[in-house]
């Protein structure tokens, strides 16, 4: 009987590593904006589905988990992961901030939408739907260049 509970245990565990926020990005609009105004660094803003949405998953296992991704990211960006998973479902609070944000950014009613955002707050661009690494660096350095 321990046995089962231990290995219930690590797969519900592996499950939220899993949907977890990537490394290194924030998960609070507004403690990331300030960062981003105080080192003058462009935010990528991803709105993701992550434990329900095809693309939001291709997204988070084939783009951001690269390390070309992660370099281009940790040098040049605020990353920030707003997810609207089905399981476990978002606290009241979790919904007001994930509210709050998509009210400021307008991303869209499609997943994955990624907003890049000026460090002054301005939208510079959305990016809708999965790209491979190369591709979604390619679109961001874009946007950043307006």
């Amino acid at each position: 009987m321990k046995k089962i509970g231990f290995v219930l245990l690590l797969a519900v565990s592996a499950v939220f590593t899993l949907f977890a926020a990537p490394e290194n990005w924030f998960t609070d609009y507004d403690i990331a904006a300030k960062r981003a105004a105080r080192e003058k660094l462009p935010m990528l803003v991803l709105f993701t589905g992550s434990d329900w949405c095809p693309g939001c998953i291709a997204l988070g296992q084939r783009t951001l988990a690269t390390f070309e991704f992660k370099e281009f990211a940790k040098k040049n960006l605020i990353a920030v992961y707003l997810d609207s998973p089905r399981n476990p479902p978002l606290t009241a609070a979790q919904r007001s901030q994930l509210a709050a944000a998509a009210e400021k950014l307008q991303p869209g009613p499609y997943v994955p939408t990624t907003v890049i955002v000026s460090p002054e707050g301005k939208v510079l661009a959305r990016i809708v739907g999965y790209k491979s690494a190369r591709d979604y660096i390619a679109a961001i350095k874009e946007a950043i260049k307006k």
